[in-house]
């Protein structure tokens, strides 16, 4: 066992014990405990027992056991013997094991007399024997060896114990409790890795929550200590400087992730840092813990080298886009306004070159639109204008292109002719010919980007709202009292996957979002003061779900019920320049009643832990009134669209949903 919450070294089972006399063979009874975590185990216990076994009028039974423990700890460099005051072990390392033995073994006779009738003993014996030792420096061992036995019931009995000792005991002092405990329990990539992605993000993997509280018993004081691990230093350098990066963790905080601002540098060797020390909490305050007049902290260093950087953006380096990649709906009129951001910056591809020339291309068929753009470093972000003639219903590829700065040469615009003349002055022959200078270099147009959308039916958003046919409204009741309502729509285009979903993946919202106006009788009267009135309350919140989604009150919990919901540009949809065809028919669905009523419920339950004897009137209403059932009438929505990413409105239209 190699870990963190290790327990003592165990005594010897109850049977060694017993037939040597009940000794006290506990071995770490005077150490103190290794469940600090500093130090590893490993032991085996091996039985075998045969149970009562019976040949005509005799019985037997039969026992016998072996094991071994093992059990190293790290007392650290300052612990020493109080017996000699010299250092324990080696460098602080001391270990202890023990190993035994034992056997059991009865055999008798049932005799059946007018006078008895019964079992009759004629032999029972035990032995045991178990070495122990502690070292090294000191080295201390004991031996024990005993039995007992009994024979023709009891006749014959008797004990024997043979026990030897040698060396000298060690109580240890100075005892440092955070010696030997593994923080840093892995770096990745692995030392020396090569040929690793630039796209990489070195991780460190702990043993323990950093920055969480965790208690050590002191057992020279016998009290309880407390620590926290605290993270000194985790960073990344290349060619002498740290490279720029934010450092991400996991929900538990035991792994931490360096992600760099750009892609790591092409096929360079990269040196990965992670060191954390220890605080204890004193006097109420924590302060840093000082072993041999230094802080206490733990290193792990690893390097690793690069692979070639790649000479384009990958798709899967795009956190988000406008126009969204491979959205069905781009409305081309609704704004000018066009960008990509990278989760990773790629400066080198942006870097101004003498031969090259860099250019936006958008194209359908054998148009091409071609715009300039900038590259915003700090923000990773490409920004540019969408070119005019954009056209509804059509397939675009979008490129940034590298294209040569200067004309395209022939391919003789090397080549030279070239005169030698052979002879004397007045008898001389003069030979022509062509000759090469070095290699003839033609640059051609790259494209260092390519992506796909399609133009939705209509020029703008509020072109799309205003060709929608909405039925009248309709309620449906999911729980008794609790109803969701709605309108259903139908048009020859609806909304696709990025106006109804978003990208999960890279958590961009979608790109229309709906909100209730809050204005309504059922709002202001009945659901705000029984449901929603309170909050704030120090001891009764909103647990059943992520209040900043839907928002307190829920009122962005409206829906766009549609199938398929996730409709997006295929790419055989786009070799073929081919725009999907659109579900026709869908709904509006207003869910605010649901979703005020699981909170509701949620908010009741921890209202009748306060009681209703607190003196406040909310709690008293949350306790004692039904939740109300939304009423007939109107209810306003504010149907918006977003740019990906900024959630930056850039149309709203209104939309009344009516309940019958």
């Amino acid at each position: 066992m190699v870990g963190h919450e290790i327990a003592d070294i165990p005594a010897p089972p109850e049977e060694v014990s017993s037939i040597l006399g009940q000794m006290d063979l506990a071995l770490g009874r005077d150490m103190s405990s290794l469940s600090d975590g500093k130090g590893f185990a490993m032991g085996m216990d091996v039985r075998v027992d045969t149970g009562d076994l019976t040949f005509l009028m005799f019985y037997a039974r039969f026992a016998a056991g072996l094991g071994f423990d093992i059990m190293m700890k790290n007392y650290g460099e300052e612990a020493v013997c109080a017996e000699t005051q010299q250092r324990v072990g080696i460098n602080g390392w001391y270990a202890m094991g023990q190993a035994y033995a034992f056997v059991m073994g009865k055999i008798g006779i049932k005799v059946d007399l007018p006078f008895y009738s019964g079992k009759v003993d004629i032999l029972d014996i035990a032995a045991a024997a178990i070495l122990q030792a502690k070292l090294p420096n000191p080295a201390w061992f004991r031996g024990i060896v005993g039995g007992r036995f009994n024979i023709l019931g009891g006749l014959v009995k008797g004990r024997c114990k043979f026990e030897m000792t040698i060396g000298k005991q060690c109580t240890i002092q100075n005892a440092n409790l955070l010696a030997g405990m593994q923080i840093i329990s892995q770096l990745t990539p692995e030392n020396e890795a090569t040929g690793l992605d630039v796209f990489t993000s070195p991780q460190a993997v702990f043993n323990y929550e950093i920055g969480k509280e965790f208690e050590l018993s002191d057992p020279e004081t016998n009290r309880i200590r407390i620590f926290r691990v605290k993270l000194e230093k985790f960073e990344a350098v290349a060619n002498g400087a740290v490279i720029p990066a934010t450092l991400e963790w996991d929900m538990d905080k035991k792994t931490a992730a360096l992600v760099s601002h750009d892609i790591l540098p092409s096929e360079t060797q990269v040196n990965v840092t992670c060191k954390v020390s220890f605080e204890e909490y004193i006097a109420n305050s924590w302060r840093g813990v000082i072993s041999g007049g230094k802080l206490v902290t733990e290193e792990k260093t690893a390097t690793f080298k690069t692979s070639k950087a790649p000479d384009y953006i990958p798709n899967s380096n795009v956190a988000w886009s406008y126009p969204v990649m491979n959205q069905i709906h781009y409305y081309p009129k609704q704004t000018r306004e066009a960008y990509i951001k990278l989760k990773r910056g790629q400066p080198d591809l942006f870097v101004a070159k003498d031969e090259w020339n860099q250019e936006i291309r958008v194209k359908t068929g054998n148009n091409t639109l071609k715009a300039g753009f900038i590259y915003d470093n700090t923000l990773r972000e490409i920004r540019f204008s969408m070119p005019e003639g954009i056209a509804t219903s059509k397939v675009y590829t979008w490129e940034i292109v590298n294209t040569p700065a200067y004309a395209k040469d022939s391919i003789n615009s090397n080549v030279s002719q070239v005169t030698t003349t052979t002879g004397t002055t007045d008898n001389n022959v003069e030979l022509s010919g062509q000759q090469a200078t070095g290699s003839l270099v033609q640059l051609q147009d790259k494209a260092i980007f390519t992506a796909y959308f399609a133009t939705s039916k209509h020029h703008t958003f509020k072109d799309k709202i205003t060709s929608l046919s909405l039925s009248q409204g309709w309620s449906y009741p999911v729980l008794i009292g609790v109803h969701e309502i709605g309108v259903n729509m139908s048009a020859s285009e609806l909304f696709d996957k990025a106006e109804i979903l978003g990208d999960e993946l890279n958590r961009v919202q979608p790109l229309v979002q709906m909100e209730a106006e809050y204005n309504t009788y059922w709002h202001t009267s009945l659901l705000n003061p029984l449901v929603y009135e309170g909050l704030p309350h120090p001891e009764v919140v909103i647990t059943n779900r992520t209040a900043a989604i839907l928002g307190v009150p829920p009122t962005k919990d409206i829906l766009i019920g549609q199938s398929p919901n996730n409709q997006m540009l295929q790419a055989s949809d786009a070799q073929a320049g081919i725009v999907p065809l659109s579900p026709t028919f869908g709904s509006f669905v207003y869910r605010m009643a649901i979703s005020g009523f699981y909170d509701y419920t949620d908010l009741r339950t921890q209202a009748a832990q306060v009681g209703s004897n607190s003196g406040n009137t909310w709690i008293n209403r949350l306790l004692t009134e039904p939740f109300p059932t939304i009423q007939s009438g109107n209810y306003p929505v504010r149907i918006r669209y977003v740019l990906p990413g900024k959630n930056q409105v850039i149309a709203e239209e209104r939309l009344i949903i009516n309940r019958p």
